[in-house]
């Protein structure tokens, strides 16, 4: 993968923090990739790819173009604020995170206690009656992924 440099300097290694899909209601498959990327002088930055359609509709292919993710937050209005999920999912007052609607595919332990929280405080004060079918199905995959420990064998 050909990653951003930072100052003139080449990467020396990456890796996957978060990997993400959804279907369109044409059964396409997208999806959207993070990685955390480390420099040659020790930094180390997180870069989101995806193949999503643009603000234009213009098809996008993975790990051709990179944003960097300056924060978790960022990442998270990455999804609040997506023209192309709003087109794939009914937008309601009360709607959970959008990332929830997005099927996890992988996800680091590093992110997973961030994503664990923001899911709680975001919820907090809903009943199941206040979500879809799809939306609880989706709240118990994500909350099944973010508590699960890795076992070591």
């Amino acid at each position: 993968m050909l990653f951003p440099m930072l100052n003139q300097m080449k990467v020396i290694g990456y890796s996957p923090l978060l990997t993400v899909s959804i279907n369109s209601h044409t059964r396409e498959i997208f999806t959207r990739e993070y990685y955390k990327v480390k420099y040659r002088d020790k930094t180390e930055l997180v870069f989101m790819t995806t193949n999503e359609m643009d603000f234009n509709f213009n098809p996008r292919f993975l790990k051709d173009e990179f944003c960097l993710i300056l924060d978790f937050e960022q990442l998270i209005a990455g999804f609040e604020n997506s023209e192309f999920v709003n087109l794939l999912i009914d937008n309601r007052f009360n709607s959970p995170p959008k990332y929830i609607y997005y099927d996890i595919v992988l996800i680091n332990d590093f992110i997973k206690s961030a994503f664990l929280t923001h899911l709680r405080e975001s919820i907090l004060g809903y009943t199941e009656d206040d979500f879809t079918k799809h939306e609880i199905s989706q709240l118990k995959k994500w909350f099944t992924c973010l508590k699960e420990v890795p076992t070591i064998y």
